[in-house]
């Protein structure tokens, strides 16, 4: 019973997201310039994180091992 529940629930916002004629009335709220900063900081560490991560396990480990002793 779950199961169909959460399928339905799902495909609704399927329907609605993407097959379903947007609502213009709202408008964009600019970025501001902290905001701009804050996801550029969090975008360049998600990438360097993701792509060599050697150095930030490297730390951790000693981090770990540091506490083992």
């Amino acid at each position: 019973m779950n199961s169909a529940v959460g399928a339905y629930y799902y495909l609704r916002l399927v329907v609605v997201m993407y097959m379903q004629e947007g609502d213009d009335s709202m408008p964009l709220i600019p970025v501001t310039k902290y905001v701009a900063a804050a996801l550029i900081l969090t975008a360049g560490a998600t990438i360097y994180l993701g792509v060599l991560p050697g150095h930030i396990l490297g730390l951790a480990t000693r981090g770990a091992q540091d506490l083992l002793r």
